[in-house]
Formats: C-alpha cells, structure tokens, sequence
C-alpha cells in the first residue's frame, strides 16, 4: 500500500514537475516561518523576564486598606509597630516605609 502511494507520488511529480516544486517550496517555506516564529517568541519571552529580573523579583510591597488607589480609601494606615512585624519575619532583608498622599493640583489659578 505504501508502496502505492510512493509510485503515486512520483508520476504526479514526473507529470507535473512545476507543481511539485511550488509544493516543495510551500512546504519549506511554511517550515522556515513556523521556526522563525518559535524563536521570535523565546527571544520576546527572555527578554521579557530579563526586565522583570531588572525591576526584581524579591520585592513586595505591602498596602493598608483595600489597595484601590494605593489605599486612598483606607481608613487606617501601617504604623511603625507594622513595620517592625515586617522585618522580624524570616527572609526580609530590608524593610523600609513609603509615604502616598494625593492631592489636586493647579495650574494658572
């Protein structure tokens, strides 16, 4: 049966020569972009976690409130004792705090 269809295939190929060319051709062409895509998307995914290795990956910021709006809307906020929980857990190098206070801003009046 394999047999067959190898046979098949040459006399389609020896009659129509043209043919098989241009599917040949779409074939290795449909391989190459299909390759070039795969290491597009490896390079864009290294470079991606790269920048992110950049910004670092060991860092956490903690929120009082509910966090909308950098805890805008929360009605208490850490305190220095919070603070001192913080560095005292197990892995934290530095602990430091951080002030947000938002406001209007005008310009000409």
């Amino acid at each position: 049966m394999l047999k067959n269809y190898l046979l098949l295939i040459l006399r389609n190929f020896s009659r129509r020569k043209r043919r098989g060319w241009l599917t040949i051709l779409g074939i290795l062409i449909g391989i190459a972009s299909v390759v070039a895509l795969i290491a597009v998307a490896q390079g864009m995914q290294a470079s991606i976690n790269q920048q992110f290795e950049k910004l670092g990956t060991n860092k956490l910021m903690v929120m009082a409130g509910s966090g909308a709006f950098f805890g805008a809307f929360a009605g208490k906020g850490l305190t220095e004792k919070d603070l001192d929980v913080v560095k005292k857990v197990e892995g934290v190098d530095i602990a430091a705090e951080m002030f947000f206070k938002m406001g209007k801003i005008k310009f000409k009046d």
